[in-house]
């Protein structure tokens, strides 16, 4: 997970293959680095790219359950009527708090989390209700770390 990386490592990728039982499943987390050589055509490259050959997988994240408590109203109503809090700033603070600073990223990372309900018009013209945002910055730490917290937060993200 980004989160747990340390300060100023760039975050790495591997491809990871997932053969018979295992396809499909989850995210894989146990399994062999191997290096495989690059393709160009007929003949290898000189090249090698990085997989890890999955031996088992684990399912980190459930479903989210749609199924909100009245407890969970409760606390959102009390938390929304506190007098002295700024509720947008505090949640945007809240988002990926090992990444410093960026404060307008992480506001525009929230309104895309919380913003873009559908709009059905009294004519039935339906508005859609999707937010779509492309951050870009000179950081590739913060660029790759950002938008993959948020995919953590709203399970239907695409990345």
């Amino acid at each position: 997970m980004p989160e747990k990386s340390p300060a100023g490592q760039l975050p790495r990728s591997v491809d990871i293959v997932l053969d018979n039982d295992l396809v499909d499943k989850c995210k894989p987390v146990v399994g062999i680095y191997r290096c495989l050589p690059n393709k160009q055509g007929a003949f290898t490259s000189g090249t090698f790219r990085t997989i890890l050959l999955a031996n088992n997988v684990i399912l980190m994240n459930k479903e989210v359950s749609r199924q909100i408590s009245t407890d969970d109203v409760h606390k959102c109503k009390k938390f929304s009527k506190q007098k002295n809090v700024d509720v947008f700033e505090m949640l945007a603070k809240s988002l990926a708090p090992s990444i410093h600073g960026h404060e307008y990223i992480k506001k525009a990372l929230l309104c895309m989390l919380l913003g873009g309900v559908e709009k059905v018009l009294p004519n039935g013209t339906r508005l859609r209700g999707v937010i779509a945002s492309l951050p870009t910055m000179e950081c590739p730490e913060t660029i790759y770390q950002q938008p993959t917290t948020t995919l953590t937060l709203q399970p239907l993200c695409q990345h």
